[in-house]
């Protein structure tokens, strides 16, 4: 983990409104902020293939549905997805 540590003194208003909306409280001049981020890792892999190069398992949930079984799954989720919308 790699930490950044600032001063609420030394920030810009706009940022220090920011911080504080997100604390949802003040910070007091002589607070800090202190912001851990995950080491940078380029030796990784992007993506969700694993390092053999394969997707895993979760990718496949579709494999051997028919045609008419993709669709019925697709007409269900359109609909939970227009009564899920608020109404205005």
């Amino acid at each position: 983990m790699v930490a950044i540590t600032r001063k609420i003194s030394d920030l810009t208003k706009p940022l220090r409104q920011a911080l504080e909306a997100a604390a949802g409280a003040s910070l007091a001049d002589e607070q800090q902020v202190v912001i851990e981020l995950p080491d940078a890792s380029p030796s990784k892999p992007s993506g969700i293939a694993n390092e053999s190069g394969t997707l895993p398992d979760w990718c496949h949930v579709y494999d051997g549905l028919s045609e008419s079984d993709l669709t019925s799954i697709d007409a269900a989720v359109s609909e939970r997805a227009v009564m899920g919308r608020a109404t205005q």
